[in-house]
């Protein structure tokens, strides 16, 4: 969304002057200058309908509107959107009754993903959560996570999640825009019995500007008696 803002001296330079005192350059977000909100939770940038099938060997997700048992939470974007969850290397053992699958998450957005000030690593990294499922939609028998990273109170009670961290998310343990993490196998028993299943999974991360921010385009610099229109840029 662009907005035109024109911008007087005197009152409109005072009002301005300290949002405009640390924007200089083109593209530097004003939201840097402001007071330091209190720690939230990450923010779950994402939520993705995945279903799998036994037979043809895939794994494929796409954007999932917002269920309605969690309109308690901040779920800003889908598949493609926000951050690109990719798979590859599906297989299933008919003898283990193992799925298993590689994944990976690409960040979208226009700031880092895994850190709140943009240079240090968060340490809880970008973590997929399992909303719900998975859940046998094509023949019977029970489906679980087998190799999780851990399980927590995320949307719901004991919800097993992948986290990616530390070198998984790069040299610098952050996930910067347009960066894809190393891939992570993820394993989930199948009974033989079941030939397609389905779950819903968040992407969850701390970003340093949680609630966007906005881009200044245009000559910050303001004189008494002179007008300068600056081009804003919500984000």
């Amino acid at each position: 969304m662009h907005r035109n803002l024109p911008v007087r001296s005197a009152v409109a330079g005072l009002a301005l002057a300290f949002a405009l005192s640390a924007c200089g350059d083109r593209g530097t977000p004003v939201g840097a200058v402001l007071p330091a909100p209190a720690p939230v939770e990450p923010v779950i940038l994402a939520s993705l309908s995945c279903q799998g099938n036994v037979a043809s060997g895939t794994v494929r997700c796409s954007g999932s509107s917002l269920p309605s048992d969690a309109r308690g939470y901040i779920i800003v974007g889908g598949q493609g959107q926000y951050v690109q969850v990719g798979s590859s290397n599906v297989a299933y053992n008919s003898g283990t009754q193992v799925f298993s699958f590689d994944i990976t998450v690409q960040n979208l957005i226009p700031q880092p993903m895994g850190t709140t000030n943009g240079s240090t690593p968060d340490g809880t990294g970008v973590r997929v959560i399992f909303h719900s499922g998975p859940t046998a939609t094509g023949g019977s028998g029970a489906i679980s996570v087998a190799n999780a990273t851990g399980t927590g109170a995320f949307t719901g009670a004991g919800q097993p999640y992948f986290a990616y961290t530390g070198a998984e998310l790069g040299g610098d343990g952050i996930l910067s825009t347009n960066e894809t993490s190393s891939a992570k196998s993820w394993q989930l028993n199948v009974a033989s019995t079941v030939t397609t299943f389905s779950f819903l999974l968040y992407v969850k991360a701390a970003v340093r500007y949680e609630d966007g921010y906005i881009d200044v385009v245009g000559n910050p610099s303001i004189r008494s008696g002179t007008n300068r229109i600056l081009t804003a840029v919500v984000r």
